[in-house]
């Protein structure tokens, strides 16, 4: 269940008739932590293949039916690398569609909102601005986005 979860913040199918700018633009900091929580698991399989140690004793087995612990860790750190590289592909192709907003100001508010994953109390003291001022400039911000990216993710539900 937890796979199917996260496979879906990548699939602009599953999310057709959910999907918004700033959820869009949210994937960010989700796909942060999925990668933080994969390499944590990878670091966590490397140990293990390191811990896997070979019977050198002189008893030889013809054959057996336990398989392979190595390939199978291998195979998961192989899977868990493509993951990994399919999740830092689609952040960092949010991050360039940010990085060509024209607008100076919306592209820094979406930066600190999305990509630095400021707070809007850390908005409010980095811009000197109050906090319903934070809130119509992030949103006048998300609706630049959404002009020139929109089409791309969002669907008209039919």
């Amino acid at each position: 269940m937890l796979m199917r979860k996260q496979s879906s913040i990548l699939n602009e199918h599953i999310w057709v008739n959910s999907m918004t700018t700033k959820k869009y633009l949210e994937q960010i900091g989700r796909i942060e932590q999925l990668i933080l929580n994969k390499r944590v698991e990878e670091m966590r399989i490397r140990e293990l293949c390191g811990n896997i140690s070979v019977r050198t004793d002189s008893e030889r087995v013809m054959s057996s039916n336990i398989s392979d612990p190595t390939g199978r860790l291998g195979s998961e750190l192989a899977e868990i690398s493509r993951q990994i590289d399919k999740w830092f592909r689609k952040r960092q192709h949010i991050i360039n569609q940010i990085d060509m907003i024209d607008d100076v100001k919306a592209y820094n508010i979406l930066t600190y909102r999305y990509v630095q994953q400021m707070s809007i109390t850390q908005l409010m003291e980095t811009l000197d601005r109050t906090e319903r001022q934070v809130y119509k400039l992030l949103n006048d911000s998300v609706r630049c986005f959404e002009q020139k990216y929109g089409e791309t993710y969002l669907t008209v539900e039919k």
